[in-house]
């Protein structure tokens, strides 16, 4: 295909007037073969805590640890984050439109969610506001173009913080929000990618968890990103 694609500018080249033309043509087609094996992904990570890396120390959040998984030889890969803990998706939409981008993003990640369910907002506007955020990010100059995926909300129910709660109660709640962010996936041939099965193998596991007992070790983390880079490889390729 790549000979094919060289062969037809070439002859385009020929028919060009002056020898200065006919240079800047095979230059043209050169870049372009050369694009074909190298890579510059500018990777925008959307989310609250959970993207953000809230309580690691000297440790890296997961968004930084997929930049350098996916970092090779002919993968340059730059990433920003935008969010913040306790975001909700509003809160979210809110602060998208108060940035102002200098970067142009082709490969995006959301996991927003959480905090719309721990305040207790309800299922519809969720549904209202991550639909919103997709058609937001649609819009946008610098994101319109770019690759998405979306990671679930992890069951914050099953960690050492949630021991006070009604566990089983968060768990409903945490999997009703998960549907919705699926099914608006699904509407939009957007990837999602399930962390929760994994964020609920072992409540009460201290080292799964920073600190505070309640968000996301490095540990945890790795479980979460053995789920994420695949899909985000495959997506790539």
């Amino acid at each position: 295909m790549r000979i094919a694609w060289l062969c037809i500018v070439i002859i385009f080249a020929l028919s060009c007037n002056d020898e200065s033309d006919f240079l800047n043509e095979i230059n043209s087609a050169n870049s372009l073969l050369e694009g074909d094996d190298d890579m510059a992904i500018s990777y925008l990570a959307l989310g609250d805590s959970y993207s953000v890396g809230e309580g690691l120390v000297d440790k890296k959040n997961w968004p930084s640890r997929l930049s350098d998984s996916l970092l090779t030889e002919n993968n340059e890969v730059s990433y920003t984050v935008i969010g913040e803990t306790g975001f909700s998706t509003r809160d979210l939409i809110q602060k998208i439109k108060n940035t102002k981008f200098e970067s142009t993003f082709n490969l995006i990640s959301i996991q927003i969610g959480v905090n719309d369910q721990f305040r207790q907002g309800s299922i519809n506007t969720f549904k209202t506001d991550f639909s919103e955020l997709l058609l937001k990010i649609k819009k946008l100059n610098s994101t319109r173009d770019a690759l998405i995926f979306a990671v679930s909300i992890p069951d914050w129910g099953a960690t050492p913080f949630g021991f006070n709660f009604n566990r089983k109660e968060i768990s409903n709640e945490i999997n009703k929000f998960n549907a919705v962010l699926l099914q608006v996936c699904n509407l939009n041939s957007i990837p999602f990618v399930d962390i929760t099965t994994v964020s609920r193998i072992s409540p009460n596991d201290s080292t799964l968890v920073t600190n505070d007992g309640l968000h996301p070790s490095d540990k945890m983390y790795g479980f979460w990103l053995n789920e994420i880079v695949p899909v985000v490889e495959n997506l790539l390729n």
